[in-house]
């Protein structure tokens, strides 16, 4: 059997996988925000207006 070594880019990658999917349990967990509610039409305005830098 031969050993597979995990290069830096690939650790990364998994890294970053994995703080991606924990930000998303927190939020939806932890929090109990559900999706309609973080989609709402406010927080949509909000993003637009922060896009277009106020």
């Amino acid at each position: 059997m031969r050993k597979h070594k995990i290069s830096f880019v690939t650790a990364s990658v998994y890294a970053l996988l994995l703080l991606v999917v924990g930000s998303w349990v927190s939020i939806f967990i932890v929090e109990s925000a559900s999706l309609s509610l973080l989609f709402s039409e406010k927080n949509l305005f909000t993003l637009a207006s922060f896009l277009r830098g106020f």
